[in-house]
């Protein structure tokens, strides 16, 4: 991993939290959903992008994500995105990704991320995530633990 995501990813990280949030009275709730409001309808009339949005404050890692949520051809019940841009809680990090490669080519990532960081996000890569967590938060640095599960998950 790049050190410049590195440090970001240390910067945002607290070993006294899970979340910050474990303080909801002083947790920036409304601003961070505002932000990610105007990203959501930016991406729509400057990408012309259709991104359903998650819109329930988690309690774990992630704060919010657009995606593009598509259906496997015959088997409705496998849904997965095509296109996401996912808010982390920490930070005011965000990722961006998709989960078809050959169609998240397809689509418009730079741009997205172009626009999320004019709302005031920082972008952390989708493969920077799939590190192993060594961060300082020592009771969630199992060996099979990843940065994506401390900022991104929805667990």
């Amino acid at each position: 991993m790049d050190s410049t995501i590195h440090d970001m990813l240390l910067a945002s990280d607290d070993a006294a939290i899970v979340v910050p949030g474990n303080n909801w009275a002083a947790f920036p709730t409304d601003e961070l959903r505002q932000s990610v409001l105007a990203v959501h309808g930016r991406l729509r009339a400057e990408l012309g992008l259709e991104l359903e949005r998650d819109g329930i404050p988690n309690s774990g890692p992630y704060f919010d994500s657009l995606e593009d949520r598509r259906t496997v051809a015959g088997n409705p019940r496998h849904v997965y995105s095509a296109f996401a841009v996912r808010f982390s809680n920490f930070g005011r990090l965000f990722t961006v990704y998709g989960d078809d490669a050959k169609e998240f080519a397809a689509l418009p990532a730079d741009q997205a991320r172009r626009i999320a960081e004019e709302e005031g996000w920082s972008f952390v890569p989708a493969e920077a995530l799939e590190e192993p967590y060594d961060g300082v938060y020592l009771s969630h640095r199992w060996p099979e633990w990843a940065w994506w599960d401390r900022y991104f998950s929805s667990a």
